[in-house]
Parts: structure tokens; sequence; C-alpha cells
């Protein structure tokens, strides 16, 4: 990996749209208002994504927007069997659609009335249709909108998606299908980590 790109994600801010205040999320550093939404949601881990710019190949909003579209639909409408067997690292805690217009642009309430955006065969789950499995599928997910800045002003904020609740490997697997490089991820209590795909 190029070491110049290798900085730019270390030195990148990862903001989170919290309901209460805008949250930021460093490498290396914990953030006790972090830990106090993964208290309240009953939740250890958690994984900061985006859809956006995959490989590092800067692409134009309207792409990033619908990619980000498709990354919203895939967590909303496959659910928590998207990242483990049984889904109990969600419990009964509700979907929050982000609210952020470039993020999301379906449906804000907590139904899954889902209509799907063009997803590329990489980002479909070959192994379950769709709309099946969200009609048996009832585990909500915790997610927030965010955007990681970076620090060099070269490079646009990419929106992104704290999601509260899933395993690091589960979150790596939903980025790969994404096309990216890394995530951020980490447990309650302890500092953010780069972690690459």
């Amino acid at each position: 990996m190029d070491a110049s790109l290798v900085r730019a994600y270390e030195e990148t801010v990862y903001w989170v749209f919290a309901p209460h205040a805008y949250i930021p999320l460093r490498i290396g550093e914990r953030s006790p208002d972090l830990d106090a939404l993964l208290s309240a949601a009953g939740v250890r881990e958690w994984a900061f994504i985006t859809a956006c710019n995959p490989h590092s190949q800067l692409l134009s909003p309207a792409e990033n927007d619908q990619r980000m579209e498709q990354l919203a639909y895939v967590l909303q409408c496959e659910g928590p069997s998207v990242f483990s067997q049984d889904g109990s690292d969600f419990g009964e805690r509700p979907f929050v659609a982000p609210a952020h217009a470039s993020v999301w642009k379906g449906r804000k309430d907590n139904s899954r009335g889902c209509e799907p955006p063009d997803l590329t065969p990489a980002q479909k789950s070959p192994e379950r249709a769709t709309e099946q499995h969200a009609a048996r599928n009832t585990e909500p997910v915790r997610v927030l909108p965010g955007a990681g800045v970076g620090t060099g002003g070269d490079w646009p904020p990419e929106p992104s998606l704290l999601i509260l609740g899933i395993r690091e490997e589960d979150a790596l697997h939903l980025a790969r299908r994404f096309g990216q490089n890394a995530i951020v991820a980490g447990t309650l209590g302890e500092p953010a980590r780069l972690v690459w795909c």
C-alpha cells in the first residue's frame, strides 16, 4: 500500500452525525461519546464504512450518492444476517435510517418497505433472494450517518455510515462488497483502528 495513501487514511477525521452532536473519530484515539452510543445500544463492536470512491478512485458526487443508497439498502433490507449467522449482535434495537439526504433517500420510518437501487453483482448477496430474506428477517440494525474528512484538503468528504453492533470480520466482508480499501473499527472502551480489507 502506498505510504501517502496510508497516511491519508490515518489522518482523516471520521465524523459521526449522532442525534445529539457530531462525534469525531480519529485513528488510535478513544471516543467517550462513541462509547456512550455503544452502551446505550447495548453493543460492544462498531465499524465506520463508506461505499464511495472504491479503491480510492474518485467518482462523481452522483455516483457516490448512488453507491451510498446501495449500501443503505443492503443494511436496511438484508439485515443482520448480512453480517452474522444468527443476527444476535443486534437484538431488538431499531434501524435508524440516516436522515442525511445525500446518504439515504429511502424510507425514514422503521418499516422494511424497500425499493432496491441498482446493485452490481458484487454488491448483491448471491446466496439469498433479498426480498425473501427481508420478509423473514426482522432483526434491526442501528446505523448513523457520517463522513470521512481528510486533513489535506485534496480529497472531498466521503459520506459514510457508522454501524453499531457489527463484528469486524463482517464489516470487512461488507466493505469488500463495495470495493473499499479499509474500514475504521473498534470495540467499546478501545481506540479506533484502521483495518485494511
